[in-house]
């Protein structure tokens, strides 16, 4: 196509009204001449001067008033014009005058119009002709059956199309136009006078295939996107000078319409548009799209409505979406709602936006989220959003205050996000729910999704006036703060993380503690660590654990001024410190820490010192430990060394303690322990040797407690234990179990004027808190004291012992006798029986009588006790008793001699007896007498009266000790006038 006809091309509309004229004065002449040849003749003449010069027609019917045109042709470099008839009704004297003509009526009209190839039109020449005016020289045109085929860059499109004008008014024109094709109609509905007023319909039965047919450059979709809109139509009214448009009001409906493609979809109902263009803006914006459903990757919304407004232009849009329900695949669900309005750049860029929204329901797997409102405001750069309050239905308690969140810098690698909130943990009103923690924190957030490591950072810091916070109205006071930083490298699947907590002034009085003045820093980070790695190791924390732990350092710092558990323990002035470092997959940490004074009970420790050192690897760690403390003033120091094995499909940890340098030295321990043995004084060398075993899911903790050089004193109850040694092997110190024959040995014992050696104790502590003694004796009274074994369950403790009292002497004891002037030999055999009920002695029916093999002897001075030869108040003797006094036969003084010389031969003490319950003890003594001039057999019976605790204060202090002889007539009386002791 050359040039000039390129230029030429947009003016065929002014040629061809040019020849048309040219051509109807040869008509007319023909008319005037009657003749079909002339009038053919000139018209082709008039088309060839007008440049047709390839143009045929030929008419035939020619009158005064009608002209019939048929077969016409006309062809150019840029179009091609068939008309099978072209009918023209005239008045001949207006025509030749005016050259005007009533009617033309056009009728199988084939236009083929190529627009080929670079425009050169100019729209400003266009606009001119029609402001100078088109001449239109016809009362009516109606054009029937027009074919039309336009010929573009981007292909044929071909139309058929009916058009009819008429004049009225003079000088005003108006017409209707109805094109169509396949798949589109318009319909077009003008007026022509100083302005151009036209309503124009137009619609298409499938949209999409009429976009593909035309190849329209605006709507480009990715390779594997499907849409599909069904109809479309526009309806147009408005009006136009030259060719600039006026205020033109447009209405357009779409739909269903349906979009598809790897990641979205959508379905549309429908679409209905009103706007108004006006010169070259939109206004009056009014859209409304019935959604059906849209989906995004894992995420889908149903049935909602949205509406798009811009009253002035399109630069300012509103949208407002209502209440839409979407869910996920994996069962989140909600509704929301939202107002938006976009301010938008004269290139249709986003320039602001303000969002204004409301979720009705918001469930996830992990938490439901009761209605809250929401807003954002900002651009394609930087936002911000905020939010209401934030509860879950699953922890009321928990809310999230006014949540505000600034996105920046989102058109760039280097985007960011930083959030900030008050957290609220609070009980819920009138009672409807408790919150087992309550509280109000500031966090803080800060994200960089686009950098390489991308990195989240947030931070929790309690609130000056609150307490940190409160447990069942028990509250933690003070100051904190907690930052956590994470790392994430995305390709390489790796992360980091990086945690500091800090505490300062911290008290609190809970019911199980209460501590004071507490300062605590710590740190905890990591090197980068494979993620995948992680979640594979994730079930079986035995692989877990050595995994991170050789990727990671911490350092924790901590001092404090009290710790009280009460009624159990206190510390006063406090510090230590735990750190770590790591080379490859070894782990090195240190842990120091330092107690001024702690109390554990009673007992008071001061200066504790403990160091540990722990190293290893991912396999096998060992923890090496050495401490230092005073206790009652000595130097105590403890040892350990503990192994755990990771590699092994069960855990495995050995280890080994000891406690050195305990020394009691005058210690009250006993009395603070035991409120009745107040007073007493401990002396002893103690020390401790264990282990701790765990292997094949069994715990064994193995121990031996070696006590030397022990003594007990106690002045207030006389009692005296000297050289107390034990050397217990324990098999388990946390079930108390021993092994087999334990002993404990005591060289002296002093119980009041009993003097007791060589005690010994062979025992056992057996599984289920059983108590074994197979062995228990002591040395008293030159004879031996012993019990007979016997088992006791320490949870229940209910038995019976029995005490055996094996050849006793009598003589040490009557030694101790102030008021006993004499002697006695011979010992004793015996047994008490003992039950242990409820963990208290109950003294059963015993029995102390002469060894069978021993022989005893009475000797005492009773000289003057029956007969009182110079009382000068006694009765006058008679000769009866004067003659027994010459023959040494007076009974009075041969009792007084035999109680001088007295052969025992038998001797029992029936003790605790039930028959006599005001009778601890009954003593019946038997033998004979030798007087020198007689012997006398003696039987006597003696009640010892008195209380149980009686009779063992004497047992622990003889000094005193009233006998009562029985007589024949009180044997079967209970004893009235015995002494007490």
């Amino acid at each position: 196509m050359d040039s000039k006809r390129k230029n030429r091309r947009f003016l065929w509309i002014v040629r061809l009204a040019g020849a048309g004229l040219t051509c109807f004065a040869g008509i007319l002449l023909g008319t005037f001449l009657a003749r079909l040849e002339i009038a053919t003749f000139v018209a082709e003449k008039a088309l060839i001067r007008s440049g047709f010069t390839n143009s045929e027609l030929c008419i035939s019917h020619l009158d005064r008033s009608k002209c019939i045109v048929e077969d016409f042709r006309l062809e150019t470099d840029s179009y091609e014009l068939r008309i099978d008839s072209l009918q023209i009704q005239f008045d001949i004297a207006e025509a030749w005058d005016n050259q005007t003509l009533k009617a033309l009526n056009i009728s199988g009209v084939a236009l083929r119009y190529d627009l080929t190839g670079p425009s050169t039109f100019d729209p400003q020449d266009l606009d001119a002709l029609i402001k100078d005016g088109i001449p239109f020289p016809l009362d009516s045109l109606e054009i029937k059956d027009a074919s039309i085929v336009l010929i573009t860059d981007i292909g044929d499109i071909p139309f058929n199309t009916e058009l009819s004008l008429s004049k009225y008014d003079v000088s005003k024109i108006k017409g209707i136009a109805n094109v169509h094709s396949e798949l589109e109609t318009l319909n077009l509905d003008f007026r022509i006078a100083d302005q151009i007023d036209f309503t124009a319909t137009a619609q298409s039965t499938n949209l999409t295939s009429s976009i593909s047919n035309y190849n329209l450059p605006f709507l480009e979709l990715a390779p594997n996107a499907e849409l599909e809109i069904s109809t479309a139509s526009i309806a147009a009214k408005g009006s136009f000078i030259g060719i600039e448009p006026q205020t033109i009001d447009i209405e357009i409906e779409l739909g269903p319409v349906t979009y598809d493609d790897s990641i979205a979809h959508s379905s549309i109902n429908s679409i209905d548009s009103k706007f108004v263009f006006d010169g070259k803006e939109i206004r009056n914006l009014n859209t409304n799209i019935h959604l059906q459903n849209m989906g995004y990757d894992t995420y889908e919304a149903h049935e909602s409505i949205i509406q798009i407004e811009a009253p002035t232009t399109l630069q300012s849009v509103s949208l407002a979406i209502p209440d839409t329900h979407w869910q996920s695949n994996n069962g989140d669900r909600g509704i929301v709602s939202a107002s938006i309005e976009a301010q938008l750049n004269k290139d249709f860029t986003l320039e602001t936006i303000a969002v204004l929204g409301q979720s009705k329901e918001l469930v996830t797997e992990a938490l439901e989220i009761s209605p809250f409102q929401f807003s954002l405001n900002g651009n394609l750069d930087a936002a911000t959003i905020t939010t209401s309050q934030l509860v879950t239905k699953a922890n009321p308690w928990l809310k999230i205050e006014a949540l505000n969140a600034r996105l920046a810098e989102l058109s760039t690698d280097q985007s960011s996000i930083e959030l900030s909130a008050r957290v609220e943990a609070s009980d819920g009103e009138a009672g409807k729910f408790e919150s087992p923690i309550t509280g109000s924190w500031n966090l803080t957030s800060a994200i960089q999704p686009s950098t390489h490591p991308q990195v989240i950072e947030i931070s929790i810091q309690s609130i000056e006036e609150n307490p940190l916070f409160s447990i069942q109205s028990q509250s933690l006071n003070g100051s904190g703060q907690l930052d956590l930083k994470l790392r994430h490298w995305s390709e390489e699947k790796l992360a980091s993380i990086e945690l500091t907590l800090n505490g300062t002034n911290l008290n609190a009085q809970l019911p199980s503690t209460t501590f004071q003045g507490i300062s605590l820093n710590g740190t905890l980070s990591s090197q980068p660590i494979s993620i995948p790695d992680v979640l594979s190791s994730k079930d079986d924390i035995k692989l877990l654990i050595p995994l991170i732990a050789q990727y990671t350092t911490h350092n924790i710092e901590w001092q404090g001024a009290d710790f009280t558990i009460p009624d159990s323990a206190s510390f006063q002035w406090f510090s230590g410190s735990l750190e770590s470092d790591h080379s490859d997959a070894h782990i090195h940490a240190n842990l120091e820490m330092g107690i001024g004074i702690a109390n554990i009970k009673t007992e008071s420790v001061q200066q504790i010192t403990i160091k540990s050192n722990i190293s290893g690897d991912a396999r096998i760690a060992t923890v090496d430990t050495k401490g230092e403390l005073l206790f009652e003033g000595e130097s105590v120091s403890i040892d350990s060394r503990q192994s755990f094995d990771f590699s092994s499909p069960s855990f495995t940890s050995k280890g080994e303690y000891s406690v050195n340098g305990i020394r009691l030295t005058s210690s009250d321990i006993l009395s603070r322990h035991v409120p009745s043995l107040s007073g007493s004084i401990v002396s002893a060398d103690l020390s401790v040797d264990g282990s701790l075993i765990m292997e094949d899911e069994q715990f064994n903790t193995p121990a031996t407690f070696k006590l030397s050089n022990g003594s007990i004193l106690d002045p207030a109850n006389e009692v005296s234990i000297d050289s107390i040694r034990a050397n217990i092997e324990f098999d388990s110190t946390v079930d108390l179990v021993t092994r087999p024959s334990q002993t404990i040995t005591i060289d002296e014992l002093t119980f009041g004027d009993i003097k007791a050696t060589d005690m010994l104790v062979d025992f056992e502590l057996a599984a289920d808190s059983q108590l074994i003694v197979k062995k228990a004796q002591m040395r008293s009274f030159d004879g031996r004291l012993a019990l007979d074994p016997f088992t006791i369950d320490l949870d229940d403790p209910q038995t019976a012992i029995t005490l055996r009292f094996e050849q006793i002497s009598i003589a040490p004891v009557m030694t101790m006798l102030d008021f006993f002037e004499g002697e006695v030999t011979g010992r004793l055999d015996g047994a008490l029986p003992i039950s242990i009920v409820d963990g208290l002695p109950v003294l059963g029916e015993g029995f102390l009588e002469l060894d069978p093999e021993s022989d005893a002897q009475f000797t005492y001075d009773a000289q003057g006790y029956f007969t009182q030869p110079n009382d000068s108040h006694a009765p006058k003797k008679t000769f009866g008793d004067k003659m027994l006094e010459r023959l040494g036969l007076e009974p009075n003084a041969l009792l007084e001699e035999a109680l001088g010389n007295l052969s025992i031969a038998e001797l029992r003490m029936d003790l605790f007896s039930k028959d006599l319950p005001g009778t601890p003890m009954r003593i019946q003594l038997a033998g004979l007498a030798d007087t020198g001039n007689a012997h006398i057999p003696l039987n006597i019976t003696t009640n010892v009266n008195g209380t149980v605790a009686e009779l063992l204060n004497f047992l622990m202090r003889l000094n005193s000790l009233g006998v009562v002889p029985e007589t024949d007539n009180d044997k079967d009386q209970p004893p009235q006038n015995s002494p007490r002791f």
